[in-house]
């Protein structure tokens, strides 16, 4: 069940990047990646509070992070492919 929750709780935390992604649209790429590693380590981080596995928590954090991109790259081709019937 920790894993579960855990997995949902790195899903809002990658939602929180990409709106701040969002919102930083015109930074740099070097302040984009470190900006990415932070909340990287900040999923880490609140996986290792309820998983006690360094193992299970990299394999938690690596499916939540796969998990959301192909979640995005889906959004992606549903909202910007136009409509035809």
């Amino acid at each position: 069940m920790a894993f579960y929750f855990v997995f949902l709780l790195q899903l809002i935390i990658w939602s929180g990047y990409m709106l701040a992604a969002w919102l930083s649209e015109g930074d740099r790429a070097r302040f984009q990646w470190l900006m990415f590693l932070v909340f990287l380590y900040l999923g880490i981080l609140v996986a290792k509070k309820f998983i006690p596995s360094n193992k299970n928590v990299i394999l938690v954090t690596i499916s939540s992070l796969t998990v959301f991109v192909l979640i995005q790259y889906a959004l992606d081709i549903v909202f910007q492919t136009p409509f035809t019937l």
